[in-house]
């Protein structure tokens, strides 16, 4: 009374033949000839995520430490000020920086972005345009007139390029 069971499976039924292959794990490991492309584009697939996921923990590591969030922190602070300073604005100015946390998420759903992670294996993760919101400005105006001087002055900022991460 041998039927389908699922890829690969066997039940009670099945013969003793049947039932000795299904003991096997997977038949692809006990792949004794040459190997075929699928293999190598898996293993080439299996290596790349391997090295996004190291490189994701490095940026982890590094962006947990006190002094790096600090630093984030005074940047986002020192803009803040300086933006307050040089608008004279009206309104709301305030500053944060990402939570270990939420980068964490972020670097978890970027995994399955093929341009993040080609850009991410080969560079420094910190430097895509996608980790520019790790310390940020929010500016909330009461008047619509400061919209536009807000855009003309000029905003220096000295960057300080990201601990290089390998």
């Amino acid at each position: 009374m041998s039927g389908y069971h699922g890829w690969n499976s066997c039940n009670q039924y099945d013969s003793d033949k049947k039932q000795d292959s299904c003991s096997q794990s997977d038949p692809r490991e006990h792949h004794s000839g040459p190997i075929d492309q699928s293999d190598e584009h898996h293993q080439y697939a299996e290596d790349q995520r391997a090295t996004y996921i190291r490189k994701a923990e490095e940026c982890l590591k590094y962006y947990g430490a006190t002094e790096t969030q600090e630093s984030y922190r005074d940047l986002a602070n020192a803009a803040r000020d300086t933006l307050l300073e040089e608008t004279g604005t009206k309104g709301v100015v305030t500053c944060r920086t990402k939570t270990h946390k939420s980068l964490e998420t972020k670097l978890q759903g970027m995994e399955s972005d093929t341009e993040f992670t080609s850009f991410a294996i080969k560079n420094n993760i910190l430097e895509h345009h996608e980790m520019g919101d790790l310390g940020a400005v929010r500016i909330g105006l009461y008047q619509q007139r400061f919209v536009l001087l807000i855009f003309l002055v000029r905003l220096v900022l000295v960057e300080t390029p990201p601990k290089e991460i390998d």
